[in-house]
């Protein structure tokens, strides 16, 4: 995106209430990417034991995702609104479609602190992709709130402030704010993506684990057995 919009002639847009610019190509890179992102960590927390297998609940990850991506789309939409009744619908829709995050992120933390670490490998796996899934949807709220509020400061702040104050004056103020946000989340949610994938799905750690336990589990045999094990191996 960064490249199209330096290199190429891009589509922007005069919001027709706050009299800002709308780059057309940022809004249609971020409504995939917040859905995508949302959808991603959901994905990653620990399945649900719902009394015959482990499974998740794809209904509500995929209305969350959705609702992301509605309300960033929301944005998109901002320049082409007729009136500024229409453009006060879309704000609307989009501010209530954005909450929907805070309260999952509500409803997972309550149901993270019943959770126990445990003692098996399987129980810790399970408790960590917990609170590494914890740890990115906080991650999500905190960058989508943010980009909110920057949103209104930087479209909206010329409106408020005096003239002396030429950042928020300049037409480029939005150009600004975007790329400083957008570089922001990429490199937050990427180094929590790269711990995630050490912590929960890296497969030499997850093998170490295991053998460690095993390890462990054989020791306790050993200890409490008063006959003699032998433990042959042939390689294929």
């Amino acid at each position: 995106t960064v490249v199209i919009m330096v290199a190429f002639p891009v589509p922007v847009m005069i919001d027709p209430v706050l009299g800002s610019r709308v780059h057309l190509i940022r809004w249609c890179e971020w409504t995939p990417l917040a859905g995508f992102m949302t959808l991603m960590t959901e994905c990653i927390d620990a399945p649900i034991y719902n009394g015959s297998r482990l499974t998740h609940d794809w209904k509500a990850k995929f209305f969350l995702a959705a609702n992301e991506s509605l309300s960033t789309l929301c944005g998109l939409f901002f320049p082409f609104c007729p009136n500024a009744f229409t453009w006060y619908v879309v704000m609307i829709i989009s501010c209530v479609t954005y909450t929907v995050i805070l309260f999952r992120y509500y409803q997972k933390k309550k149901a993270f602190e019943k959770l126990s670490r445990g003692s098996s490998v399987d129980e810790i796996e399970l408790y960590d992709r917990s609170r590494m899934s914890l740890a990115l949807h906080g991650m999500c709220c905190f960058i989508w709130t943010g980009i909110t509020i920057m949103y209104f400061v930087s479209n909206a702040g010329h409106l408020v402030v005096p003239k002396s104050w030429s950042l928020f004056h300049d037409p480029a103020a939005t150009m600004l704010e975007e790329c400083f946000m957008d570089l922001v989340a990429k490199i937050l949610y990427m180094a929590l993506i790269i711990e995630a994938h050490y912590a929960a799905f890296d497969e030499a750690k997850r093998a170490n684990r295991r053998l460690a336990e095993l390890k462990n589990t054989m020791s306790v045999v050993w200890e409490s057995s008063s006959d003699t094990i032998a433990i042959s191996v042939r390689k294929i």
